[in-house]
């Protein structure tokens, strides 16, 4: 993930589970995943309220 060291530097972990990206993935491509993991590194949304719909 280039883009995300790039944006929020080389020390900074993801607050989003691998999980949850992979499942972005697979259901809506890259770049709706990465955007979404944006999203919950800015704190624009949690990774629980993803999950539930996701499960839904």
């Amino acid at each position: 993930m280039g883009w995300f060291a790039d944006k929020y530097g080389k020390d900074t972990h993801p607050k989003m589970s691998i999980d949850t990206y992979d499942k972005l993935l697979d259901m809506f491509g890259e770049e709706a995943a990465n955007e979404t993991l944006a999203d919950v590194q800015d704190g624009k949304i949690q990774e629980e309220t993803i999950l539930k719909y996701l499960d839904d």
